[in-house]
């Protein structure tokens, strides 16, 4: 292609895009631009939001010889890896978090105070998996080594198992199982 003919077709483009549009003309067969439903799909958990390379590496790093937490940690619903303020701020701090997902983030259109409950709910559940393994509550706050990340896998796992939504049919638990991670 020539140069020409590149920055007439960025120029079209652009004029396509960034044109004032009649209400006509605001068809998502006409306008190819235009956001569709998929893509407002959002990824819950998993090593968190803007920072994701970052704590994958470090994750990985500690996990490495332990593949199946890090896959736990990778795919859960209801915990999100991340690295707290100071580590943004200085990457060689390397301290994470690991936190609960909002449950406005599952179902954004619920009633304020039934998004309250389900969070308080998934709080508890925390609480009850500290409890029953005799962690100190606070602890998920500051993820250094692995066995910090090996607790939050452990969390995320339990969390998973006893979380808000039944499974979605898949037979990752007994994939666990095999693997001696039932007692996450």
């Amino acid at each position: 292609m020539r140069i020409s003919e590149v920055q007439n077709f960025a120029l079209n483009s652009l004029n396509k895009c960034c044109k004032p549009r009649k209400s006509n003309e605001n068809i998502s067969s006409n306008n190819s631009l235009e956001r569709s439903p998929m893509m407002d799909t959002v990824s819950f958990g998993r090593f968190g939001g803007r920072y994701a390379e970052l704590t994958k590496d470090y994750a990985w790093m500690h996990l490495l010889k332990n593949i199946t937490a890090y896959d736990i940690l990778n795919k859960t619903i209801y915990l999100s890896v991340e690295p707290t303020k100071e580590t943004v701020l200085d990457p060689t701090n390397n301290v994470y978090e690991a936190k609960l997902v909002d449950y406005r983030e599952f179902r954004p259109d619920d009633k304020e105070i039934y998004i309250k409950q389900m969070n308080q709910l998934m709080e508890r559940r925390v609480e009850d998996f500290n409890n029953m393994y005799g962690y100190e509550s606070g602890w998920e706050k500051h993820l250094t080594t692995t066995e910090d990340f090996e607790k939050a896998a452990r969390l995320a796992n339990y969390l998973d198992n006893h979380g808000l939504f039944s499974d979605s049919g898949d037979d990752d638990e007994e994939g666990y199982r095999m693997f001696g991670i039932r007692h996450f």
